[in-house]
């Protein structure tokens, strides 16, 4: 029996290893505390981006798409109908007021 505990070891350089890696993982401390700033830097970065993206596309399109409208519905009111009814009859300046 005591000679199967000596063969197989007596678990004690096991218990010492985990130990020695506890002790390891916590004086990496310092570097977790750097991946952690900069994923939070990372995300704040992100999170601006996303912001921009969604004024843009949420208020500032929807804007330009209506002011594009409102001019292309300006230019066409400007033009007579008598060109887009196509008939001959001369337009003139009494008939545009």
């Amino acid at each position: 029996m005591l000679l199967q505990r000596l063969s197989s070891g007596c678990g004690c350089g096991d218990q010492l290893g985990g130990s020695v890696d506890n002790m390891r993982s916590l004086a990496d401390l310092d570097g977790r505390i750097e991946r952690y700033t900069s994923m939070v830097g990372d995300l704040a970065d992100n999170v601006i981006k996303l912001t921009v993206v969604l004024v843009t596309q949420s208020i500032l399109m929807p804007f330009a798409f209506l002011w594009l409208l409102a001019m292309i519905a300006r230019g066409i009111a400007r033009i007579p109908l008598a060109q887009f009814h196509g008939s001959s009859r001369q337009v003139h300046n009494d008939d545009l007021t």
